[in-house]
């Protein structure tokens, strides 16, 4: 902290603050909550219904937290979603001010000259820990929907990323009266409604999905995502390898 730059301490200060705003609701939410099942009217997971150990711990049904261990662990997700979107606002602060201080010279860094990267995935980041937490504390379908669901945003995010670094304008022609003009729009709204839309569809179909499959789609959509992920960068290193390594 005390060697990092002015930008990268504040975007620290804001993650640490936001943690604990965070951590302090929800310990409120265990403390005011004690003894009650609040979840009782919510529908139960059907594989989780036996009172045996669930994901190696105990069950509190009179608990907010159910499985208080996993539950918690999930914050770990939300504290990089914050990050991550500190970092995007202070890129945008430098970018809107032209002060590239912080910036390293020399270099084509994508990710910092398009902050709205970081907010994508720190977005993703916070819907995955929202949404594993959520289950984890209640053990029920919309909670495992929701958690199935969240586990793909910040892979589509990185992916989305990695595709606009060798793609960030689609270019089109236009008639003019003089002829054909040529013009180029930025390729990043459409990956963000693109990822946006996926995390929708994935949370809604998930039990369709695997139905279908006749097995829990996540099996292949999450293995998929992330050796597409690999892959992807992989390609990038090895024909772009002056790029910046820290993206």
């Amino acid at each position: 902290y005390f060697y990092a730059d002015e930008a990268t301490k504040k975007s620290l200060v804001f993650t640490i603050a936001a943690t604990v705003v965070t951590a302090l609701c929800l310990r409120y939410a265990e403390y005011r909550y004690d003894g009650e099942n609040i979840w009782k009217d919510w529908k139960g997971d059907i594989e989780l219904t036996a009172e045996q150990p669930v994901y190696s711990e105990l069950r509190h049904y009179n608990n907010v937290f159910r499985t208080e261990v996993n539950s918690w662990s999930n914050i770990c997700y939300i504290v990089v979603g914050y990050h991550a979107i500190a970092t995007a606002y202070q890129d945008y602060i430098a970018l809107s001010s032209y002060s590239k201080k912080y910036y390293l010279t020399g270099t084509s860094n994508y990710l910092l000259s398009n902050p709205q990267f970081s907010l994508l995935f720190g977005m993703g980041c916070i819907h995955l820990g929202i949404g594993s937490g959520l289950f984890h504390a209640s053990l029920t379908v919309v909670g495992r929907q929701l958690d199935v669901a969240s586990m793909y945003s910040p892979l589509m995010a990185l992916i989305s990323l990695m595709i606009c670094r060798w793609y960030p304008y689609m270019n089109h022609r236009e008639a003019t009266g003089g002829g054909q003009s040529s013009s180029s729009t930025p390729c990043w709204p459409l990956h963000f409604v693109v990822v946006i839309l996926c995390a929708i569809l994935f949370f809604v179909y998930k039990w369709e999905l695997d139905a279908l499959l006749g097995f829990p789609a996540s099996s292949i959509i999450l293995p998929v995502l992330i050796i597409l992920g690999y892959a992807l960068a992989l390609v990038d290193r090895a024909y772009y390898p002056h790029r910046q390594a820290e993206w």
